[in-house]
């Protein structure tokens, strides 16, 4: 007798391929449940493929809070047909995801965007973050194209001088672009913010020339001292003062920084392009207690997709909390013996929305030990974490990473060889491909990336050699970016997942050990004994 699995197999590949005839003819058995045609509109949505969306909600397909999840397309590509679709079959113009962000600034092509727009969606709708759906177009466009924005304003979105925080905030791909639009909409330079100060401070912070002088030739004052919890008390000179440059000379002056701010000049030599100052937000999940059945589950598809299934949404994170008072608190990490997981459950650990900054795992087959830095914590501090105030880079490096490692802290476990170390144990290195400058050679933190290598191997020596090690680079983004902020997106995730009695292909049971990160649907690591 067939098993289901055998039918409902290439019906959900047909689907995820645009494959219209045989999803047709699966349809046409009349063996499908409704369980499974939601099963095939959720991959159709991803992908954008219309024809097969249609033919699934004429089958009896559903628009609910799983199938909606998925409208927001692969990388944010969707075809506006689609969205109308859902639309026709009841969806809410004002959908929010399970994280409370309504659906609209998810849809970044103006086609789609246009069809909530005009059912009635509130183009000034915001999550529990607060950040407005101009918001998120203004980081989230790729492209010198301001016809999204247009689109929002056009239907009664507010202008708000708060924008301009937006648009010069580190890693935003159209920054310049952005400001010159809301400046020329007569929007104030000197508008203030309790986090940022004024737009002057952030740029200058971030280290965008071109910004500072947009912003100063429309008014901005270069005097004005900081109300915001970033750079309290300091004029936009004095956080310039603060930035490093990569390629400086050594020994340049930092008071032809504060020069170049004040009168208004072009400041190139000294600063580049975007930083990253977002704190964000990163999951460690773990997951002991869920039962596997007979086998762990795995990518079949889409990454993204496999993502969205398998972080968990509810759990019990590592660190309850995004900021913490001391800057050693902010690092994290988790040891898990396998030997602590019982034969009939599995373990996960993950991150997700990593956007800048760098994360480890080593993996043999005792256990994982995963770490997450903080890239303005660790790689480059934000003078908010120096405690005391005078304290250098190095020794805020020494305290938040190596010292981790070697004596552990109130969040982060030390690093312990008995726990771990074995024949068979893998390092890998998850950081971004560069710093928040982004500039001409840039290459990320390679003095840090070498220092952490080096004292992982001196507490555990197998990992001295470099063999063992898989250097995982990512693109990072701005914290807002919807990119980085999509369920079903790739950007900022990764996955390892552990199941002492995986069932193979063989038919053979025993422990499988694997991992995923970023759009990689191959596996990093993949160990089975």
């Amino acid at each position: 007798m067939e098993s289901p699995d055998h039918f409902l197999r290439p019906f959900l590949d047909a689907c995820f391929a645009g494959e219209l005839s045989k999803t047709q003819e699966a349809i046409g058995t009349g063996r499908l449940a409704a369980e499974d045609l939601d099963s095939g509109l959720k991959l159709a949505t991803h992908m954008a493929h219309p024809d097969i969306v249609a033919a699934l909600f004429d089958a009896g397909a559903t628009v609910s809070a799983s199938t909606a999840t998925f409208l927001p397309g692969k990388d944010l590509q969707q075809h506006a047909s689609v969205v109308r679709y859902f639309l026709d079959h009841g969806l809410d113009p004002n959908w929010r995801f399970s994280s409370g962000e309504p659906l609209l600034p998810f849809l970044i092509n103006p086609a789609c965007a246009r069809e909530l727009l005009s059912r009635g969606a509130d183009p000034n709708l915001c999550g529990p973050k607060g950040t407005p759906p101009l918001g998120r177009a203004i980081v989230s466009t790729r492209e010198g194209d301001l016809s999204l924005l247009e689109l929002y304003l056009a239907y009664g979105a507010m202008l708000e001088p708060r924008l301009l925080f937006y648009a010069v905030a580190p890693r935003v791909h159209q920054g310049e672009l952005m400001t010159r639009f809301l400046l020329g909409k007569g929007l104030d330079p000197n508008v203030t913010s309790e986090e940022w100060g004024t737009p002057l401070h952030r740029a200058a912070y971030a280290a965008k020339p071109d910004i500072v002088k947009l912003l100063l030739d429309a008014g901005a004052d270069p005097t004005a001292i900081s109300v915001g919890r970033k750079y309290y008390g300091k004029s936009p000179a004095q956080v310039a003062e603060r930035v490093r440059h990569p390629d400086s000379t050594p020994g340049t002056p930092r008071g032809q920084w504060m020069v170049a701010l004040l009168s208004g000049a072009t400041f190139a030599a000294y600063v580049s392009e975007p930083r990253n100052a977002s704190l964000g937000f990163i999951r460690f999940e773990r997951n002991a207690t869920a039962g596997l059945g007979k086998r762990m589950e795995l990518p079949l598809h889409d990454i993204g997709v496999f993502y969205e299934n398998e972080l968990p949404r509810v759990t019990e994170p590592i660190v309850p909390h995004e900021e913490a008072p001391s800057a050693a608190d902010m690092s994290t990490a988790v040891m898990k013996t396998f030997g602590s997981v019982k034969r009939r459950q599995q373990y996960s650990t993950g991150t997700a929305h990593l956007s800048g900054c760098t994360t480890m795992y080593l993996i043999s087959r005792k256990g994982v030990y995963a770490t997450r830095w903080w890239e303005n914590v660790s790689f480059s501090p934000d003078d908010e974490w120096r405690d005391p105030g005078d304290r250098t880079d190095e020794e805020m490096f020494q305290a938040t990473v190596l010292d981790m490692l070697t004596t552990g802290g109130n969040y982060h476990p030390k690093l312990d060889a008995d726990l771990i170390e074995d024949d068979f144990i893998r390092a890998y290195l998850i950081h971004p491909t560069t710093t928040y400058h982004e500039g001409p050679g840039d290459v990320g933190y390679p003095d840090q990336w070498e220092a952490i290598r080096t004292t992982v191997g001196e507490l555990v020596p197998t990992l001295q050699d470099a063999s063992r090690w898989t250097d995982i680079p990512y693109k990072a983004l701005d914290d807002d970016d919807d990119v980085l902020n999509a369920d079903a997106g790739t950007a900022g995730k990764n996955l390892f997942k552990y199941d002492p009695m995986h069932t193979f292909e063989s038919g053979q049971k025993g422990p499988l050990a694997m991992l995923w990160a970023e759009s990689e649907i191959t596996p990093y690591h993949q160990d089975e004994w």
